[in-house]
């Protein structure tokens, strides 16, 4: 457990500096094929949830620009799994939101992260980052 709040720590300091220091606005827009609503709907036959973020980042790395998608998936149902079963549930959350783009190779990678929130606090478990090449 400790490793976990350890890697998602170390990734909210290597996305805050980034997303902080750059000059444009970071958030880059997922342009889809469909309505929002029908992403959320897809996303919800693979795994239940009680509410989905979608967000789109460019973050300046060196002289190269980075686009990532973020997909929070929060309270998710049926999480108490193996590790391999998540990462395919996340790899598969990730391929069908890459499928829906208008542009699929749009972003480079996608990060995708289970929230557990309820009324006093949030917190985040398992990320996990694909390459959009992976996908």
């Amino acid at each position: 457990m400790n490793m976990t709040i350890y890697r998602l720590n170390l990734f909210l300091i290597f996305f805050w500096t980034f997303t902080t220091s750059s000059c444009n606005n970071p958030f880059f827009e997922p342009l889809f094929k469909v309505p929002i609503d029908t992403v959320n709907s897809d996303i919800q036959k693979i795994i239940k949830t009680a509410g989905i973020y979608i967000e789109g980042h460019k973050t300046p790395i060196d002289d190269k620009v980075i686009t990532s998608l973020t997909i929070q998936l929060i309270n998710a149902q049926n999480t108490d799994i193996s590790k391999d079963s998540l990462i395919k549930v996340q790899e598969q959350v990730a391929s069908k939101v890459k499928g829906r783009l208008k542009k699929p190779l749009q972003y480079e990678q996608y990060y995708i992260i289970f929230i557990k929130r309820d009324s006093t606090s949030e917190k985040g478990f398992f990320p996990h980052i694909f390459k959009a090449r992976e996908l």
